[in-house]
Formats: C-alpha cells, structure tokens, sequence
C-alpha cells in the first residue's frame, strides 16, 4: 500500500462535523482524496441532536465517495456523478435515522488522478491548494469566494454604527438564516444537501499532465490558521501540513480562539469551528 496522506484532525465538539477520505487502487496506490465540512441548519429546535445529524451526514457522504471513487470502472464516471450519488445515500442515512429531519449540508472539496491529469471539485468554502513550482494554486467555488469577508465588512460597518458586537453579530445571523432559505436554488448559492441538482454547480478544474505535485486539502476551520488570526502564511501552512508538523499551528490558533471570546479581536461568526486537513502527493 502506498503512503497516506499526512492528517490534521480536531474538534472542541462532541462529535466533529468535519469529515474526509481517500481512494486507493487496488495495489494501494493513492487515487482521490477529500474533506466535507458540514453545517447544522441555523436555528435547529435541538442543537445537539442536530449536530447529530451533520456528523451523520457528512460521515456516511465520506464512506459513499470511498466507495465510489474506489470501484472499478469509477474512472469513467465523472465527478458530478459520483458525488450525487454518495449525496443521495448520505441523504438517505438521516432520512432512515431521523425521518421529517432537515437535510444537513457540507462543503467539499476533493480530488482524483486520471488518465489526463489531477482533476478538483470545489463545492462550499473548503479549500483546495495544489503546488505548482513556486505557487500555490487555489481552486476555489466562485459562488463562495470571499464570502465571509463580504459578511465580516458588513459587521465591522454595524460597529462603526455604533452597535455591540453582539447585536451585529445577530443582525449577521439573521440575515445568512434568510440567505439559507434559497440555497440550492436558482436563486441562492448551491451546496450539498437535500438537492440532487447540487454537485452540477460545483466548480471543477483540470490540472493536466501525468507530473505528481503536493496538494492540501483542509476545511475553512484550519484556514483560520491564514486568514483570520495570521498564525502563520499559506505558504507556511502548505509545509506545515505536508510535513505533518500542522498541530503546533492548530494548538495556538485555539489558544486565540479562547482568549477572544466575543470574536471581537478576530471577527468569525464562531468562536471555534473543526479543523481538518489533509497533505498528500498525487
């Protein structure tokens, strides 16, 4: 069996709603890799059993892609495919374990090699970094580029109005819970959840070429590390992560997230989320 990848896994959360996976052929050479990153429907009856339901979910979407991604003749099929069907078999684990229960949803970021190249699937936030010489490429879902930082300008105005950092928060809140009544729709932003159209609308990148080149693959809780409290750059993130020397960097991202709080020194619309990463050469 070929090396795995090197993992970067923590959550402060009784059961992560992070998940991901890899697909190996069948003499163990690495084929795909991914990570979700799932989300509990904003103001859920029951918060508990709800996160419930996303781990679930996102959990049994990671077993469906590795089984997936991993038969014979996969090859053939193409991403959107076989992202929609692990999606329906996700979507039937609550249906079964939960029936009338919300569908959560999850972010996904993945990618395989075939016969042309490294092949991306963006969908959500999470990100994706390949190397290429001296750069890092990103691969990133259009929809949601610079999404939480169009919402954090909005907050830093309230405050400039004069509001508590709370009450902007709220009115922050408010107004993703009204954006989530239209996701995956003509009329809001696509993600995985309880619509079978989803995967069509994620965004794939071809990296052609049969080179191998280094890839990171982490949810938007990791990225943290970069954007938002500056623990390190992404450069330094990428050689953190490939070298499997990440957890330093994770250790003190969550110091920061604990002394801030009212993520008012670090403005997030959380004070911590789950982090997952994923460093590999394919």
């Amino acid at each position: 069996m070929g090396p795995g990848p090197a993992v970067v896994a923590v959550s402060a959360k009784r059961r992560t709603q992070d998940a991901w996976g890899v697909a190996r052929e069948a003499h163990g050479t690495l084929r795909a890799a991914w990570v979700l990153d799932g989300a509990t429907p904003l103001g859920a009856e029951n918060p508990r059993v709800a996160a419930e339901q996303v781990s679930c979910f996102a959990w049994r979407f990671s077993a469906a892609l590795r089984t997936g991604l991993g038969r014979t003749g996969s090859q053939q099929q193409s991403l959107p495919q076989i992202v929609e069907t692990a999606r329906a078999q996700a979507q039937r684990s609550i249906e079964i374990g939960w029936p009338g229960a919300e569908i959560p949803t999850t972010t996904l970021s993945l990618i395989r090699r075939t016969g042309e190249g490294l092949e991306c699937f963006v969908l959500g936030d999470s990100s994706l970094w390949i190397e290429e010489g001296p750069d890092i490429r990103e691969v990133v879902d259009p929809q949601f580029a610079d999404g939480d930082a169009r919402v954090l300008r909005r907050w830093h105005e309230l405050r400039a109005q004069g509001r508590s950092a709370e009450a902007a928060y709220a009115e922050l809140l408010e107004a993703q819970a009204q954006e989530r009544l239209t996701r995956s729709t003509d009329d809001g932003l696509w993600i995985l959840g309880g619509s079978p159209e989803a995967a069509q609308h994620a965004c794939g990148h071809l990296v052609p070429g049969g080179q191998r080149r280094r890839v990171c693959l982490l949810s938007d809780g990791l990225e943290r590390v970069v954007s938002t409290f500056g623990v390190m750059d992404q450069r330094g993130l990428f050689e953190a992560l490939q070298t499997a020397s990440a957890g330093g960097a994770v250790q003190r991202l969550r110091r920061l997230e604990r002394a801030d709080p009212r993520c008012v020194l670090a403005p997030r619309l959380t004070v911590h989320d789950d982090v997952t990463g994923l460093a590999f050469t394919l």
